[in-house]
């Protein structure tokens, strides 16, 4: 039987159509893109209702691939970030993924990039032209021993002891308690807190814009979905988590601004995704982040930071450091500087 393979796009102008209807059009629904996610694209500051924001290719009308993007701006320039990438395996192999990407490529090449991609959508990404290298990222963690045997139970109880004799989790509460800050918690970034970031990001690869920074606050693309088991599969990037926060921090001494972190929050653990500091108070806006993480108990952090990671690993509150390389996708003509360094919130990092 003759296949019959259909290559689309469908614009920010047809996702919000299908997702005020309920109606999508040429095989638009929740197995192409989830309503979170598309609900957070059609509202980024820099789309427009013809901008093409899922590409994807049916296979006897059954989804056989499919990758999304939105744009984005930094220090003036616009740019699309490629968000999530999926291939049917039962698809696999004829190379769809790269004609989904290649598809995107064509239209925004000069200016598209990904962060963070999975080892099969990196292959891809090559192919379709775009330079790959690779930043690092940290990850604060206790041991994984997994497992009930003696022998993991011995591990474990080994790791409690060595924890309670090294770490200095008493000396960071009674720092934390002698700091001097106060915070407030942003519902959005404001014209003087954007001017701080600006002001202390001239060694970040990118510079969002205020626009960008009061959107990643107010349409995350993940939803906090307490009861998960009764929530309905949509695709197979969900958008539900059972548990997801996002909190804009503001700290200030004496009444002035002095840092400024995004932080996400799950179940799993905080991603630093943002952090901007007055070197002079540096030490007090890390004992703000610790004091989070203090308080959430969270069992792992993620950050990009090294000045931050180094300030935690001085009071050994994790017995576990791994550094991971996420991949950073860029075309032909972009100018990167490995020198400069990446927040762990760009690209679509974002929750």
């Amino acid at each position: 039987m003759e296949e019959n393979i259909r290559l689309e796009l469908f614009t920010v102008q047809q996702v919000r159509d299908w997702l005020k209807t309920g109606l999508g059009e040429r095989g638009l629904s929740e197995e192409v893109i989830s309503r979170t996610r598309a609900w957070s694209i059609i509202h980024n500051p820099y789309v427009t209702d013809d901008l093409n924001i899922v590409s994807a290719i049916f296979v006897n009308n059954e989804v056989a691939a499919y990758t999304h993007l939105f744009p984005d701006e930094s220090r003036g320039k616009r740019m699309y970030w490629n968000t999530t990438l999926y291939c049917n395996p039962k698809y696999e192999g004829r190379g769809y993924a790269a004609i989904v990407i290649g598809q995107f490529c064509e239209l925004y090449g000069e200016h598209y990039f990904d962060l963070n991609a999975a080892d099969a959508s990196i292959a891809n990404l090559m192919f379709c032209g775009l330079n790959v290298d690779f930043v690092p990222q940290y990850v604060l963690s206790g041991r994984a021993i997994k497992g009930n045997s003696i022998k993991a139970q011995l591990a474990r109880l080994e790791e409690r002891i060595e924890y309670a004799r090294t770490n200095r989790k008493s000396d960071l509460m009674r720092d934390i308690r002698k700091a001097d800050f106060r915070i407030k918690y942003a519902p959005f970034v404001s014209d003087a807190v954007y001017a701080f970031i600006q002001e202390h990001s001239t060694n970040d690869v990118f510079l969002r814009s205020q626009e960008m920074f009061n959107w990643i606050l107010n349409y995350p693309l993940m939803q906090d979905s307490p009861i998960i088991n009764r929530v309905e599969r949509d695709s197979v990037f969900t958008s539900t988590k059972q548990e997801t926060h996002i909190y804009g921090v503001e700290v200030y001494y004496d009444y002035d601004l002095v840092g400024f972190y995004i932080l996400n929050k799950s179940a799993n653990g905080i991603d630093v995704s943002y952090i901007y500091c007055n070197p002079g108070f540096e030490q007090k806006v890390f004992l703000s982040v610790a004091e989070h993480i203090l308080y959430f108990n969270t069992p792992q952090v993620l950050l990009s930071n090294e000045r931050l990671l180094q300030f935690l690993q001085g009071y050994m509150i994790y017995t576990k450091t791994s550094q991971i390389k996420k991949s950073f996708a860029y075309p032909q003509g972009f100018g990167y500087d490995a020198s400069k360094e990446m927040q762990s919130g760009d690209g679509d990092n974002l929750t």
